[in-house]
Protein backbone atom coordinates (compact mmCIF):
# COMPACT_ATOMS: atom_id res chain seq x y z
CA UNK A 1 0.00 0.00 0.00
CA UNK A 2 3.01 2.31 0.32
CA UNK A 3 2.81 2.98 -3.41
CA UNK A 4 -0.83 4.11 -3.24
CA UNK A 5 -1.81 7.70 -3.90
CA UNK A 6 -2.58 9.54 -0.64
CA UNK A 7 -5.83 10.93 -2.07
CA UNK A 8 -7.08 7.43 -2.83
CA UNK A 9 -6.26 6.31 0.71
CA UNK A 10 -8.09 9.31 2.16
CA UNK A 11 -11.21 8.55 0.15
CA UNK A 12 -11.48 4.93 1.35
CA UNK A 13 -10.23 5.47 4.91
CA UNK A 14 -13.62 5.78 6.65
CA UNK A 15 -14.81 2.43 5.30
CA UNK A 16 -11.51 0.52 5.59
CA UNK A 17 -9.99 1.69 8.89
CA UNK A 18 -12.48 0.02 11.28
CA UNK A 19 -11.83 -3.31 9.55
CA UNK A 20 -8.07 -2.87 9.82
CA UNK A 21 -8.36 -2.14 13.54
CA UNK A 22 -10.50 -5.26 13.91
CA UNK A 23 -7.80 -7.27 12.15
CA UNK A 24 -5.33 -6.21 14.84
CA UNK A 25 -7.06 -8.80 17.01
CA UNK A 26 -6.86 -11.60 14.44
CA UNK A 27 -5.58 -14.96 15.66
CA UNK A 28 -3.09 -15.15 12.79
CA UNK A 29 0.14 -13.20 13.21
CA UNK A 30 0.38 -12.51 9.49
CA UNK A 31 -2.99 -10.71 9.39
CA UNK A 32 -2.18 -8.69 12.51
CA UNK A 33 1.12 -7.62 10.95
CA UNK A 34 -0.54 -6.67 7.65
CA UNK A 35 -3.18 -4.66 9.50
CA UNK A 36 -0.50 -2.89 11.56
CA UNK A 37 1.51 -1.98 8.44
CA UNK A 38 -1.62 -0.84 6.61
CA UNK A 39 -2.63 1.40 9.50
CA UNK A 40 0.81 3.01 9.49
CA UNK A 41 0.51 3.68 5.74
CA UNK A 42 -2.99 5.07 6.18
CA UNK A 43 -1.72 7.26 9.02
CA UNK A 44 0.82 8.83 6.66
CA UNK A 45 -2.01 9.84 4.30
CA UNK A 46 -4.77 10.60 6.79
CA UNK A 47 -3.52 10.74 10.39
CA UNK A 48 -6.69 12.22 11.87
CA UNK A 49 -8.90 9.44 10.53
CA UNK A 50 -6.55 6.71 11.75
CA UNK A 51 -6.18 8.24 15.20
CA UNK A 52 -9.94 8.69 15.54
CA UNK A 53 -10.58 5.08 14.49
CA UNK A 54 -7.92 3.71 16.85
CA UNK A 55 -9.46 5.70 19.71
CA UNK A 56 -13.06 4.75 18.92
CA UNK A 57 -12.65 1.16 17.77
CA UNK A 58 -9.42 0.11 19.46
CA UNK A 59 -9.81 1.93 22.77
CA UNK A 60 -13.32 3.34 22.92
CA UNK A 61 -15.72 0.44 23.04
CA UNK A 62 -14.13 -1.91 25.50
CA UNK A 63 -16.98 -2.32 27.97
CA UNK A 64 -17.40 -5.40 30.13
CA UNK A 65 -20.46 -6.39 28.13
CA UNK A 66 -18.46 -6.40 24.90
CA UNK A 67 -15.63 -8.21 26.67
CA UNK A 68 -17.99 -10.94 27.78
CA UNK A 69 -19.28 -11.42 24.26
CA UNK A 70 -15.99 -11.34 22.42
CA UNK A 71 -13.65 -12.08 25.30
CA UNK A 72 -10.24 -12.78 23.79
CA UNK A 73 -10.86 -10.87 20.58
CA UNK A 74 -11.69 -7.71 22.50
CA UNK A 75 -8.58 -8.03 24.67
CA UNK A 76 -6.32 -8.79 21.71
CA UNK A 77 -7.66 -5.86 19.69
CA UNK A 78 -7.01 -3.52 22.61
CA UNK A 79 -3.48 -4.87 23.09
CA UNK A 80 -2.74 -4.58 19.37
CA UNK A 81 -4.10 -1.02 19.31
CA UNK A 82 -1.62 -0.10 22.03
CA UNK A 83 1.17 -1.80 20.08
CA UNK A 84 0.11 0.15 16.98
CA UNK A 85 0.48 3.37 18.98
CA UNK A 86 3.95 2.33 20.09
CA UNK A 87 4.94 1.30 16.56
CA UNK A 88 3.83 4.58 14.99
CA UNK A 89 5.53 6.56 17.75
CA UNK A 90 8.83 4.79 16.98
CA UNK A 91 8.60 4.90 13.18
CA UNK A 92 7.02 8.32 12.54
CA UNK A 93 8.93 11.18 14.11
CA UNK A 94 6.14 13.71 13.55
CA UNK A 95 3.53 11.58 15.38
CA UNK A 96 2.18 13.10 18.58
CA UNK A 97 0.76 10.58 21.03
CA UNK A 98 -0.52 13.21 23.49
CA UNK A 99 -4.15 12.91 22.36
CA UNK A 100 -4.01 9.21 23.26
CA UNK A 101 -2.86 9.83 26.84
CA UNK A 102 -6.36 9.81 28.44
CA UNK A 103 -7.16 6.49 26.73
CA UNK A 104 -3.88 4.98 27.87
CA UNK A 105 -4.39 6.10 31.47
CA UNK A 106 -7.85 4.53 31.51
CA UNK A 107 -6.46 1.24 30.19
CA UNK A 108 -3.85 1.11 32.95
CA UNK A 109 -6.80 0.24 35.23
CA UNK A 110 -8.24 -2.45 32.94
CA UNK A 111 -9.57 -5.61 34.59
CA UNK A 112 -7.45 -7.82 32.34
CA UNK A 113 -3.85 -8.27 33.46
CA UNK A 114 -2.45 -8.69 29.93
CA UNK A 115 -4.08 -5.42 28.87
CA UNK A 116 -2.68 -3.60 31.93
CA UNK A 117 0.81 -5.00 31.36
CA UNK A 118 0.83 -3.99 27.70
CA UNK A 119 -0.48 -0.53 28.61
CA UNK A 120 2.33 -0.11 31.16
CA UNK A 121 4.97 -1.11 28.59
CA UNK A 122 3.58 1.27 25.97
CA UNK A 123 3.21 4.20 28.38
CA UNK A 124 6.78 3.76 29.59
CA UNK A 125 8.05 3.61 26.01
CA UNK A 126 6.06 6.67 24.93
CA UNK A 127 7.30 8.82 27.81
CA UNK A 128 10.99 7.86 27.52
Amino acid sequence: MALQDANKLKSVAPSILPHLVDRLGDVKDRYRELAMNSLVEFWKATPGDVEKTIKEVGFGNKSWRIREQVSCFSRDTLIQSMRWLSNVHRSQHNFSFRSFTPFMMKILEDANEAVRDTAKEVVIELFK
